[in-house]
């Protein structure tokens, strides 16, 4: 209301990521660890209306997660896979930001979730040109 332009909806200012994956050759064997940094999240810009009245910009305050991954190729063509994503269950909040200051809005945690996972992979070489000798 009081600016003449606004950030993006749903951008957050900065995003980091790390990852550190473990893959030895030949062990079939892959394991990550990932840790991403998002920050500050603009969620809706302020808005006025004679039923509601004023309502501040809402911000999504910084939130970090931590997800593993591991794999395992075996038999040539076969893969197990398991991961966990947010680790440590992170609580997301919001606020109300204005001329005011900030206001707190909602605050949840994050799920954690686990995912397993079985895959078969192979290669069809029917097309594939044979090289004359």
């Amino acid at each position: 209301m009081y600016t003449s332009s606004r950030k993006m909806d749903g951008q957050p200012d900065v995003l980091y990521n790390l990852n550190l994956v473990y893959s030895p050759e030949d062990a079939g064997l892959t394991v990550g660890l990932f840790y991403n940094l998002k920050g500050e999240t603009y969620v809706s810009g302020e808005s006025w209306s004679p039923s509601a009245g004023y309502v501040p910009n809402t911000v999504e305050l910084p939130v970090d997660t931590v997800d593993f991954a591991m794999s395992y190729r075996f038999r040539k063509h076969w893969k197990v896979g398991f991961d966990v994503k947010n680790i440590f269950a992170p609580t997301v909040e919001t606020v109300y930001r204005g001329a005011m200051g900030e206001l707190p809005n909602t605050s949840y945690r994050s799920a954690r979730t686990f995912g397993l996972s079985l895959g078969c992979e192979w290669r069809c070489t029917c097309f594939e040109r044979k090289d004359e000798e």
